[in-house]
């Protein structure tokens, strides 16, 4: 059986692909966007996982942890979407192997990475399907260290055993860091510098730096780095 996807919504207007994706049931999901958007699409994630076992009518659902995608060589904190409702997942883990093309959505656009992918056959992707994983009681109270919740807590166990099987090291810096990174090397007019970015945010932390609320930066004028920073999307609410 063909899987379902939950791809982002961005890719709900992209011509063809959006047909294929509409196809096999799918379901889009918000990048950001407002609480009842987000709870909206857990409910439909958590609805579509328990239809899946106890009827077993409909296909399997794929969804990317990460929330999105990166380059292969780490695995970024996983998103709430699919554990929040403490079902069983079968991790898959994907190593491309290319020496001259790398194969990753990453920076580049999607319709010169789509002709890349159909003109390079030159690259092997291998494919690590493990076995089915399912939380119990003990995970829970053994590892309670590492996460607040309890979806956390699961999400953290599984990214463990696809680092080992992959050979990744993890990397815990935000997914609004790629995507801000990928705009900038798309050379989108309205990207911010991710360093200067990032910079701040760290001056932030530190409680060395004031973001207002209308997104004015630290020289209290308004630039691109202080609207990031103001962004109602923090990593806890994404999925």
């Amino acid at each position: 059986m063909k899987p379902a996807f939950a791809p982002s919504s961005e890719f709900r207007n992209v011509p063809i692909l959006s047909t294929l994706i509409d196809s096999i049931d799918s379901i889009y999901i918000p990048r950001g966007g407002s609480e009842e958007a987000r709870a909206k699409a857990l409910a439909a994630i958590r609805d579509r996982q328990e239809l899946i076992e106890e009827t077993g009518k409909y296909a399997p659902f794929l969804i990317f942890a990460e929330g999105g995608t990166s380059n292969g060589s780490h695995i970024i904190k996983f998103k709430k979407g699919a554990f929040f409702a403490e079902k069983t997942i079968r991790p898959i883990v994907l190593k491309y192997k290319s020496k001259t093309y790398s194969p990753a959505f990453d920076t580049m656009e999607m319709l010169p990475l789509v002709i890349l992918h159909l003109c390079w056959a030159c690259f092997k992707c291998e494919v690590n399907v493990l076995p089915d994983f399912q939380p119990n009681e003990y995970l829970f109270e053994n590892f309670a260290d590492k996460g607040a919740e309890r979806w956390e807590i699961y999400s953290w166990a599984v990214r463990e055993v696809m680092l080992k099987t992959g050979g990744m090291k993890p990397c815990d810096v935000p997914l609004r860091h790629k995507m801000l990174y990928e705009a900038y090397m798309q050379m989108q007019p309205d990207a911010p510098d991710p360093a200067q970015v990032i910079n701040n945010m760290t001056l932030l932390q530190n409680n060395e730096l004031q973001i207002s609320p209308t997104g004015d930066g630290p020289s209290g004028k308004d630039d691109e780095s202080g609207k990031f920073l103001s962004l109602p999307n923090g990593d806890e609410q994404e999925m």
